[in-house]
C-alpha cells in the first residue's frame, strides 16, 4: 500500500480486502458517477457501553434525542468532511449525526482525486443459486 500524501492521514483499519475470487477487468470509467458514504467516529467525550450496549452515566434505554447527542458525529467533524468535500468537487448527499455518516458522490475520477484511489472494474466470481 503506498503512502499517502503528505497532508492525509492514514487511518487504522479503513483499508478493505477485495471480495474473495474478485479479479480486475479493466479500468473503471473515469466520468462514470459514484458513492461513497463515510463512517466518522462518535464523539470524543461519549460515555462507554458495556458489552449489552448499556452505559452506567445513562439511562437504561436512550431515546432518539438523548442517542445523538451523546454517541453521534461531532456536527464539527461532519463540518471538515463537508468543506473536503466541496475543495474537491464532490457532492454532499446526505448527513447524518446519529448514523455518524457522510454521503459523497462525484465522478470515478473526482473520487479517485479526492481520496488517492484508483478504481477499477471487478469481476465477481459466480454464485450457486438454489432452485
Amino acid at each position: 500500500m503506498a503512502e499517502p500524501p503528505v497532508a492525509y492521514q492514514r487511518i487504522e483499519g479503513s483499508y478493505r480486502s477485495p471480495v474473495p475470487g474478485a479479479t480486475r477487468v479493466g479500468r473503471a470509467d473515469p466520468v462514470e458517477r459514484a458513492s461513497v458514504s463515510i463512517r466518522l467516529r462518535r464523539r470524543v467525550r461519549a460515555p462507554l457501553l458495556d458489552d449489552a450496549g448499556r452505559s452506567p452515566a445513562l439511562p437504561v434505554r436512550l431515546i432518539r434525542e438523548e442517542f445523538a447527542p451523546a454517541y453521534g458525529a461531532d456536527p464539527a467533524d461532519i463540518e471538515r468532511v463537508v468543506a473536503f468535500a466541496n475543495n474537491h468537487g464532490l457532492t454532499v448527499e446526505e448527513t447524518s449525526i446519529p448514523r455518524r455518516t457522510v454521503g459523497l458522490a462525484g465522478t470515478v475520477a473526482q473520487l479517485g482525486a479526492a481520496f488517492t484511489c484508483r478504481s477499477s472494474r471487478p469481476s465477481r466470481p459466480s454464485r450457486l443459486q438454489a432452485g
